[in-house]
């Protein structure tokens, strides 16, 4: 049945959602001879469902429940932002594309769970697109498509966590029938396709692409991250070099069933010379024999010309495991695949692992030096003490790590923990690099018995440490405890941020305060208070010595509160006007989280309005919110101007036929549309399109004898935006001869 697709956004949280529209197929209004096809105003026949099973104009979320979904067109669309966060379950049986927006996002930044999506698609299985073409209902009777283009805006796809499966069945032949003849097609698209970038910071996915052709399983315009915490395992064919990763921090492996190697990402990586031998230090690849497209084995050879690119029989089961054969990852190939491409945060430089695909195992080490991840292990550490004095609480003593002369941050390019560091006994400290760096540092110091808390904690040097920092740290010491004074101005901050994100309450960053090796505690050796950490702007917090605990003095430190993204509700005050000739601008509320918000600059969250040009003739015209202030995001909202409307004069009866005659209507007019039915409410009914705004009459003939027909009339205008219609006219009765 007729139902509008939703222009304010499309919520899904929760319970079970079953969609089918693969009933539709492919079909003409139910008119299956090629004369009668109904064609849209640019003159384009439909010979296809336009249904995607769930679409918006606007954005869509997708929090929570379970999602069934067998599409004949898409299975998930949104013009703007698609968000599919939470637990979802989301399958698709079958589509042509499975998801696709303008910017799309799967799972959480930092999360451990996240949604389940299973995709088969004809064509590309996510797809983050700048333009789409869609096919909508004119209206309740079904019979006339309008055509609506939708610009999007960053064509970005993000994935976070969870789990992602595609699967594009490239070798399974379909068959349409038509009356004469019939059309056979097969799949053919990306895996993962965006007009912009494609980010995997995480969580599980699974491509499955086509066997041949330009199209592979991952296809980013706009270059490929790919986080350390990415798992990916993407088969089929890869022609152009694109699902090779442009940047990021995590490692992966690229085989072509005749070479491998494994990548470290640090830095955009080079193109790859295929059949060139690694002359770098570190490994060596070796070479076995592979199944042959006959199912017999045969070796690989290679000559200077022409390198071979094996193919990966379909079922093969692709295997990597580690050095010492614990296994990374085991999945079938669907399909015959020339390339297979895995990531994994268990993959290291430096490291052998084992490919293995039906009887056959290949060794491969990691060679590529050029871009791999600098190991923390060779990093300078100052900061552990000699020994620590008892003290019934856990001691965590403040590091330095420098690499290179370069001085490391914490939590940016390490983490530090702590281990066996209340009692009495040997304490250990873990320096384990992240995101650029790898590698891991052990320290241990021990926890001693001591009348005085203040006892022998002289720090431990590195062997390799400047003695430079290490006399200065000491000189600072020393110049304090002469003076009987400790100023808090000389203790080592950490844990204030760069940047935090607006949150509508105080930011207060917990920090942590060391003097020396020594960690403070707040509110006994020193206090904290906090300026400006609301809204946006430079927040300042303030760090004072207590006397009461030894410390005197002050220091202050700064972050930056950066506004929240966030996409806004926009109402306005009227979606419809009829063309006068003046300018028409509904006017807006516009809210966040259900707050009002306003054009106010003076306020802390405010907003501005663009209105596109003109605004006065007739067509489908836009005004677009952009926040400002607290919060940055923006909505593109829509309103029609239609052409003024026209009037039946008369309607008279013929034998089996009538005529109308109608005012000249030729203001902001491209035609007529004059519809008929038997039924007063036009639930079934006839329309003739008239495409000369200078008529005033059509005859209507082979109709039923001495019958009553309801007729009525509206004027259109074509646009490059989609054709505008005016209001029906009144309706008149006629009987025919």
């Amino acid at each position: 049945s007729f139902s509008q697709e939703a222009s304010g956004g499309i919520t899904i949280s929760g319970g079970t959602v079953n969609i089918d529209t693969t009933g539709a197929g492919f079909k003409a209004n139910g008119v299956f001879d090629t004369e009668h096809y109904t064609a849209t105003s640019s003159g384009v026949y439909i010979i296809g469902s336009p249904d995607d099973a769930i679409h918006s104009d606007n954005s869509l979320s997708i929090t929570g429940g379970n999602l069934s979904i067998a599409a004949s067109a898409d299975a998930l669309t949104a013009a703007k932002d698609l968000l599919i966060t939470g637990m979802p379950s989301i399958s698709v049986k079958s589509c042509y594309e499975g998801i696709e927006g303008g910017h799309i996002e799967i799972g959480e930044s930092g999360s451990a769970v996240g949604p389940t999506i299973v995709i088969c698609s004809h064509d590309d299985g996510i797809n983050a697109s700048s333009h789409t073409v869609s096919y909508a209902y004119d209206d309740e009777t079904e019979r006339t498509y309008l055509k609506k283009s939708v610009l999007r805006g960053r064509n970005t796809c993000s994935i976070f966590s969870g789990s992602v499966e595609i699967d594009i069945n490239s070798t399974e032949v379909q068959n349409v029938k038509l009356a004469d003849s019939s059309i056979d097609y097969a799949a053919s698209g990306n895996g993962i396709h965006c007009d912009g970038s494609l980010d995997i910071e995480g969580g599980t996915v699974f491509i499955y692409g086509q066997s041949a052709g330009e199209n592979s399983p991952i296809d980013a315009d706009g270059g490929f991250r790919l986080g350390k915490n990415g798992r990916v395992l993407a088969a089929g064919c890869d022609l152009n070099n694109q699902t090779t990763p442009s940047t990021g921090s995590g490692a992966f492996l690229a085989y072509t069933g005749s070479e491998a190697s494994v990548v470290a990402m640090t830095a955009p990586t080079p193109s790859a010379k295929s059949g060139e031998e690694s002359s770098q230090s570190g490994g060596q690849i070796s070479k076995n024999s592979f199944g042959s497209t006959n199912g017999q084995d045969q070796d690989l050879e290679e000559t200077e010309d022409s390198p071979i690119a094996t193919s990966i029989p379909a079922g093969t089961y692709f295997k990597v495991a580690d050095g010492a054969e614990n296994t990374l990852i085991s999945k079938q190939l669907p399909h015959e695949s020339t390339y297979v491409f895995y990531a994994s945060p268990k993959l290291v430089k430096d490291s052998t692992y084992f490919i293995s695909t039906s009887e056959k195992t290949e060794v491969v080490e990691a060679i590529d030096e050029e871009i791999s991840i600098p190991s923390i292990a060779n990093a300078k550490v100052s900061g552990v003490p000699k020994k620590e004095a008892y003290t019934g609480e856990e001691i965590e003593p403040s590091v330095v790590v420098q690499l290179d002369s370069k001085t490391l941050k914490e939590d940016t390019d390490y983490t530090v923990t702590y281990k066996d560091n209340v009692e009495i006994g040997d304490a250990t400290v873990y320096i384990t690099g992240i995101d650029r760096f790898s590698g891991r540092i052990t320290k241990t110091f021990p926890i001693v018995e001591s009348k005085n808390n203040d006892a022998d904690i002289d720090s431990e040097e590195d062997e390799d440490s400047s003695s430079d920092s290490d006399d200065e740290s000491t000189d600072e010491e020393s110049s304090d405890k002469s003076s009987g004074e400790k100023s808090i101005s000389s203790a080592t901050i950490s844990g204030v941020p760069v940047e935090a994100t607006f949150a509508g309450k105080a930011i207060t960053p917990k920090i942590t305060v060391a003097y020396g090796s020594k960690k403070l505690t707040q509110d006994t050796h020193y206090t904290v208070s906090y300026k400006s950490n609301t809204n946006v702007g430079t927040a300042t917090i303030e760090i004072s010595g207590k006397e009461s605990g030894g410390y005197t003095g002050s220091v202050s430190k700064t972050f930056s509160i950066v506004p929240k993204e966030v996409t806004p509700t926009v109402t306005l005050s009227q979606k419809a006007f009829v063309y006068d000739g003046s300018v028409k601008q509904p006017s807006l509320s516009v809210e966040v989280n259900s707050t009002k918000i306003t054009t106010s600059a003076d306020k802390p969250a405010y907003y501005t309005a663009t209105y596109a040009k003109g605004c006065k003739k007739a067509g489908v015209y836009t005004v677009k919110v952009s926040l400002k202030g607290n919060f940055s995001g923006s909505q593109t909202v829509s309103f029609v101007i239609k052409p003024k409307a026209t009037a039946l004069s008369t309607v008279s009866a013929g034998t089996a036929a009538f005529t109308a005659e109608w005012d000249s209507q030729k203001e902001q007019t491209s035609g007529y549309e004059l519809q008929y039915s038997l039924d007063r409410g036009f639930g079934t009914a006839e329309t003739i399109q008239i495409q000369d705004p200078s008529a005033v009459r059509q005859e209507v003939p082979e109709l039923e004898s001495e019958k009553t027909y309801f007729v009525r009339i509206r004027c259109f205008k074509n646009t490059d935006q989609g054709t505008c219609y005016s209001d029906w006219s009144d309706i008149a009765a006629v009987r025919t001869n």
